[in-house]
């Protein structure tokens, strides 16, 4: 199990199902990294933890070819990507369209929303919805409408208030290490600003 994978047991009267959260970068194109994509699925979405050097030095070439090296900090985007959720080793819930590694944000503003409406989760487009209901964290179907009308069939999964921290933490702890490892990339190259570049690219603080 990689260390990111945090074995979470939902009982639900019948069976226990064990989740799971990855840290994901987004690439479609010709073969680039070492490392074989999460799933056959999705092709596009790499698991973070698992970049060696080399395929940072890869992320990092192909993010930056056609810019000026002296304004890579203003010229730079976020890395796309975001969270890739599995259940029972399948993919219930991956980042979408436009999703970047900033949106681990929108995940960790769940704990201090006290409303028990629905709220937009902002992973990409299609995007998802979000619901407190006592102890439990409901995720909804993607949506690509605002103000959807959300039925109990239109539920993915619920996990507890204390599951989604606990994995949260962790990926959280992945994506720090890899804005290190990527800053230490860029200092290797001499890269202007390496840190804040890094910091541009990997989304680990505001």
């Amino acid at each position: 199990m990689d260390k990111e994978e945090i074995n979470i047991k939902i009982t639900n009267g019948k069976s226990t199902l064990k989740y799971y959260f990855k840290n994901t970068i987004e690439y479609f194109g010709p073969k680039l990294y070492s490392i074989e994509p999460i799933s056959q699925e999705y092709k596009g979405l790499f698991d973070m933890s698992k970049f060696t050097d080399k395929d940072i030095d890869k992320l990092i070439d192909e993010n930056i070819k056609g810019k000026n090296a002296e304004e890579l900090e203003d010229e730079l985007h976020n890395l796309c990507g975001g969270i890739a959720i599995l259940k029972d080793e399948k993919i219930v819930l991956t980042p979408n369209c436009c999703g970047d590694l900033s949106n681990i944000y929108g995940w960790e503003d769940i704990k201090n929303n006290n409303s028990k409406n629905w709220t937009k989760l902002w992973i990409g487009h299609p995007w998802v919805f979000y619901r407190k209901l006592e102890d439990l964290i409901e995720i909804s179907e993607y949506f690509d409408d605002d103000n959807p009308l959300i039925k109990f069939e239109n539920i993915r999964f619920s996990l507890t208030e204390k599951q989604l921290e606990t994995q949260l933490n962790q990926v959280r702890e992945v994506q720090e290490i890899f804005q290190k490892r990527l800053s230490n990339r860029l200092k290797a190259r001499n890269i202007k600003n390496y840190e804040g570049v890094a910091e541009r690219m990997g989304c680990c603080y505001r």
